[in-house]
């Protein structure tokens, strides 16, 4: 059976505060992993500040990461295999 990614998205392209759009954060965070399947996206604030929350998939591999939302840099990055 094929699976079908839920993408969660704000109903705004970027919330306020944030430098970078969501649709910058979905494209630095598939540069971080070329080939994998936008699965969910959302703002969150992680330690004060804001950033997206980021989860890929690509087959058994589940890549999770936290983009800040004013620079772009990327935080705490992981990769899974289910």
């Amino acid at each position: 059976a094929t699976v079908t990614p839920v993408v969660t998205a704000p109903t705004v392209s970027t919330p306020q505060g944030a430098a970078i759009s969501i649709e910058r954060a979905k494209q630095i965070a598939q540069s971080k992993a070329p080939g994998a399947t936008l699965w969910k996206i959302h703002p969150d604030y992680e330690h004060g500040r804001l950033v997206y929350e980021v989860e890929l998939r690509n087959g058994y591999i589940e890549y999770e990461m936290e983009i800040d939302a004013t620079t772009g840099a990327i935080y705490d990055y992981d990769v899974d295999y289910d």
